[in-house]
């Protein structure tokens, strides 16, 4: 890599006690699709 070019790289801690990913507390979004939407919306 070139020097002086590139942003500076950061590394993430992630703690594995805290994280709502490690402690089953996340949440995800059911969005669901186009198709879905589109029967949800007009009751198909």
């Amino acid at each position: 890599m070139k020097e002086g070019i590139h942003p500076g790289y950061k590394e993430v801690d992630i703690c594995s006690e805290c994280h709502p990913f490690f402690t089953g507390q996340q949440k995800f979004a059911n969005r669901g699709g186009r198709v879905e939407k589109f029967k949800n919306k007009y009751g198909l």
